[in-house]
């Protein structure tokens, strides 16, 4: 138990500097900003800084984790290995960032259109890329609604890296691909049944 105890108290903490850790008064003041009242800094506990280091996936994700930034990517790109390690590395990675997403603790998340589906999360701030062009109506509507959703006394954006995509939410669309999906699978189990 003596042996236990003296391991214990030689292990360091791990964190990054706060002027890595963006919206920091630290991290603001380095690149020129005095002002951050108002500014959000992710919040990552000591147990989450845990689950981080433990999880088999290159560095730089774990960096990323830390920093307070999740990216949803295909997990080949995390890891190398047989299938059923891969898999338990996407559980635990997606764990960690749900939980933090979950709490709000993150600054930033970077994902497909795809991500949208399924979450439940609130955002402040919206940005969706130029490369995001092509997302029908009914993507642009669902992400639209992940924004502003926690509290009235907050500001909040919705920011659209092209007019493209103002005119698909706007005007009327012929092709609605997530229709037509839900009824090719109603369809299927009408014919199941």
């Amino acid at each position: 138990m003596s042996k236990y105890e003296g391991l214990r108290a030689s292990l360091k903490r791990i964190r990054l500097g706060m002027k890595f850790i963006p919206n920091t008064p630290e991290h603001l003041k380095t690149w020129g900003h005095e002002d951050a009242n108002n500014a959000y800094k992710s919040d990552i506990d000591d147990h989450i800084v845990e689950k981080i280091m433990l999880l088999d996936i290159d560095a730089n994700w774990k960096v990323l984790l830390l920093m307070g930034i999740a990216v949803f990517v295909d997990v080949k790109q995390l890891t190398e290995g047989d299938d059923s390690k891969v898999k338990k590395c996407m559980k635990d990675y997606v764990s960690i960032m749900k939980e933090l997403a979950q709490e709000q603790k993150l600054y930033l998340i970077i994902a497909s259109s795809d991500y949208i589906y399924g979450t439940n999360y609130q955002f402040c701030h919206g940005y969706i890329g130029k490369d995001m062009e092509g997302m029908s109506q009914e993507k642009l509507i669902q992400a639209f609604g992940r924004v502003g959703r926690s509290s009235a006394k907050q500001d909040y954006s919705i920011r659209l890296r092209s007019d493209n995509m103002i005119d698909t939410m706007l005007q009327k669309s012929d092709h609605k691909v997530e229709v037509l999906n839900m009824n090719a699978l109603f369809r299927s189990n009408e014919l199941e049944n």
